[in-house]
This record gives structure tokens, sequence and C-alpha cells, in this order.
């Protein structure tokens, strides 16, 4: 495609509610035409912040929450426990 996508055109293809063809065809002039990518980014985010699609998820690592931690430090505290244990009891004078 040399020339610029249609707003119908960028329409469908944010919808994907185009042939597979057209998606494809519309997919690899977004790839090289900034003003194209600029109008179909404008349709999926206006600079709200706002998601307009519920499918749509960042994907971020599970934050440890307080109580995760506290089942942490008490495993390493048995841990270290019977670590000490064991130790005493095989080096018993």
């Amino acid at each position: 495609m040399t020339r610029h996508l249609t707003q119908d055109e960028i329409d469908r293809y944010v919808s994907r509610k185009a042939a597979v063809d057209e998606i494809l065809a519309a997919a690899e002039h977004l790839d090289g035409c900034f003003d194209c990518r600029d109008r179909a980014a404008a349709l999926v985010d206006d600079g709200t912040g706002d998601r307009p699609h519920g499918r749509v998820r960042r994907m971020t690592l599970v934050q440890p929450t307080p109580r995760r931690y506290r089942v942490l430090f008490w495993t390493l505290i048995g841990v270290v426990v019977v670590v000490v244990a064991v130790l005493l009891i095989l080096y018993r004078p």
C-alpha cells in the first residue's frame, strides 16, 4: 500500500472486523507509515490512560504480599533452626 489508509480501513483494522487479507495489508502498511499508525493508535489509546478493550492487559510481575513475606521469613527461620540443630547433634563432643 502506497496510499494512506482510510478511516474506515483503520476502524476495521482496529476492531478486527476486516477480511484477513485486508488486516494483513493494513498491518504491513502500519509498519512503515507513521501517520496511519498514529491515527490507529489514537483509536486504541486516547491518552487518558483508560483502556477501551477489556482484553488488553499489561503483563506485570506478581507483587509479593505482606503475607508472602511472612511465610518466606518463617520458612527461612525454620530452615536455619533445623540446620543449626543438625550441626549441633553431629558435632557434639
